[in-house]
């Protein structure tokens, strides 16, 4: 398995996870049949290439390699964002990680 350090969460994603996460839980709890999605601000695009850049492209808990060409490139939630006391780091950088298909499906919403 490859070693990766987590870099330092970026600037703009330092700014917004709180702010970002707390909408989230607002939404949830306004509509419990709300579902996740990234805002714009969020920025995912970058947040992707910045953890796949980390990770060498290797899934972080398989560590198949060549995420992208071989299996979509996604973000997996390492805390659940679907359980109620998670809710809030959904968008935090340390609880980001990036993933196969494989094991987002095994994975599905177990912490």
């Amino acid at each position: 398995m490859y070693a990766f350090q987590r870099t330092p969460c970026p600037d703009y994603l330092n700014e917004c996870w709180e702010v970002l996460g707390m909408r989230y839980v607002e939404a949830k709890n306004r509509n419990p049949g709300y579902k996740f999605r990234w805002y714009a601000a969020f920025r995912y695009d970058e947040t992707r290439r910045l953890l796949n850049e980390m990770t060498q492209g290797h899934c972080a808990f398989c560590d198949g390699g060549d995420l992208g060409s071989v299996s979509r490139e996604t973000i997996e939630h390492f805390r659940p964002k679907s359980h109620p006391e998670f809710r809030r780091f959904a968008f935090q950088w340390q609880n980001l990680y990036p993933c196969c298909d494989q094991c987002q499906t095994q994975k599905l919403e177990n912490f």
